[in-house]
């Protein structure tokens, strides 16, 4: 902290002595000076800018000076990617607000939480890497029902702890069903994933 006030000090001493000797500048005068001090985690960037703007026609002259401080953690930000393509070939980018870098992507039958983590142009079919998979069938990730295949929906698998394209159980196989059916239909009418999917055709 002490180190940081001495710096900022500094800056506005010489700022003082800056406009000061505003009329020995010239004509139009541009000058600019950015630096970072550094506190343990946190940094201060200084940006200390000083503008003579002098009218051709009529003289007049105009002087502005501008000292700004932005205070952050920015300095700890460490973004090696911030899309996929910036990574080339065979990797993805694991992207983070404080964090972003490049990855080796997953090969094929491999575990994986998401399309992008697989390579090529393979997709992430119930949690691992597949070939020739297409969006909307069975296994595959989505965020709601329009997502999936009309014949599937979409519903959360707890042993794969993200929302997948499931098939509807048909007759005589396991179903789960809510106590109030007015309560289920509503629940079906939300476009989001489903706790449970709800039985095929007409089955009850």
């Amino acid at each position: 902290q002490h180190i940081l006030e001495e710096a900022v000090d500094q800056i506005t001493t010489e700022s003082a002595k800056s406009s000061s000797g505003s009329l020995e500048l010239g004509p139009n005068y541009h000058n600019e000076t950015t630096m970072v001090i550094k506190n343990g985690d946190k940094a201060v960037k200084v940006l200390d800018r000083t503008d003579k703007d002098t009218n051709n026609n009529t003289g007049e002259t105009h002087l502005s000076h501008v000292h700004m401080e932005i205070s952050s953690q920015w300095n700890n930000m460490n973004h090696e990617c911030m899309v996929d393509e910036d990574c080339g070939n065979l990797k993805y980018c694991l992207y983070e607000i404080e964090n972003s870098k490049c990855l080796p992507c997953i090969p094929t039958d491999m575990p994986c939480i998401k399309d992008e983590e697989c390579c090529s142009d393979q997709m992430c079919v119930w949690g691992q890497c597949t070939v020739n998979a297409t969006s909307g069938t069975e296994g595959t990730i989505c965020q709601s029902q329009s997502d999936c295949r009309p014949h599937l929906c979409c519903a959360f698998q707890p042993e794969l702890l993200f929302p997948v394209c499931n098939p509807k159980p048909g007759k005589g196989e396991s179903c789960l069903s809510h106590p109030n059916l007015l309560m289920d239909m509503l629940a079906w009418d939300q476009e989001g994933p489903r706790d449970h999917c709800p039985c095929a055709d007409d089955l009850q």
